[in-house]
């Protein structure tokens, strides 16, 4: 009998130590991934107190990422460029709020659609009858560049577009009266024009 046990008690020794090495073997084969984003797009990206990339895309892809079992590594880099980045191989793909246009399918893959947004216009609210980009006519919009917002106003031929690396600069211009408004996704527009005191007392 206490053979048995021994060789029973062996047995489970093993098993348990086969199965120690086993995902020792699976997290040194665990893919990982590099990911390029923009952190200046909240709520969709942006870094914390802690210097940490986070927001609503980046919850996103870490659920993909803890359901199909692998390592995501996150890089910060600008927007403008970041395209090219990808072409280049200095990262596997890119999480950020890229709309998804026939022209850029033609270089690049994308995943199914997850979010809608659209496009609004920000004016302050000193500006009366602005129903839309036209009614701006000849005045100075500006936008991130490279972004939607940007190639909405370049559709206007009698406005001026005033490009900027971050979209943040395009607010702090617009709060000093410096252009006549912002063109931006909705929801980083709703982070900044009705999240921030300074900013929803003076924008629309």
């Amino acid at each position: 009998m206490k053979y048995y046990i021994n060789m029973f008690l062996l047995t489970i020794i093993l098993f348990i130590t086969f199965l120690t090495l086993l995902n020792q073997v699976h997290a040194e084969n665990k893919i990982t991934i590099t990911l390029a984003t923009d952190s200046t797009w909240s709520p969709m990206e942006m870094v914390d107190e802690n210097k940490n990339i986070i927001g609503f895309d980046i919850d996103y892809l870490n659920a993909i990422a803890k359901e199909v079992d692998i390592n995501v590594i996150y890089k910060n880099v600008a927007w403008d460029g970041i395209f090219e980045g990808i072409g280049t191989g200095k990262y596997d793909a890119i999480i950020l709020s890229v709309t998804i246009t026939d022209e850029r399918k033609k270089v690049m893959d994308f995943s199914k659609p997850y979010v809608n947004v659209g496009q609004v216009l920000i004016i302050p609210r000193s500006v009366k009858n602005i129903k839309n980009l036209s009614d701006l006519k000849g005045q100075n919009v500006g936008a991130q560049i490279g972004t939607m917002g940007s190639i909405e106003i370049k559709k206007v031929k009698s406005l001026q577009l005033k490009s900027y690396d971050e979209i943040g600069l395009a607010f702090e211009d617009l709060m000093s009266g410096r252009i006549r408004g912002v063109v931006c996704d909705l929801p980083t527009t709703a982070n900044y024009v009705l999240q921030r005191k300074e900013y929803k007392e003076f924008l629309k």
